[in-house]
């Protein structure tokens, strides 16, 4: 997982990623925007957008951070990786 989109959307930045596992994990449409890996022109026309829309920005980066406090708690990623080691046991 891409802790990086975390620390982010914790201090309530909107987020651009890459469509690819782990990133779709964390970011949904709510909280940034996801373009398809190598695909530069979105990614430059993601960032022009949210430069220009500070508002849309704004909103973004206070659903990350909603979502960081929520989904991405010290309890709930102790309790996944519990789970993944149960698995294996």
């Amino acid at each position: 997982m891409p802790y990086v989109l975390c620390e982010a959307m914790a201090l309530s930045k909107p987020i651009i990623a890459t469509n690819v596992s782990g990133c779709r994990d964390v970011v949904n449409h709510e909280s940034g925007i996801l373009v398809n890996h190598k695909d530069y022109k979105n990614f430059a026309k993601s960032i022009l957008e949210l430069l220009n829309s500070p508002e849309i920005a704004i909103n973004m980066g206070k659903k990350g951070r909603k979502i960081v406090e929520t989904q991405f708690t010290l309890e709930k990623q102790t309790e996944r990786i519990i789970n993944v080691y149960k698995e294996f046991v």
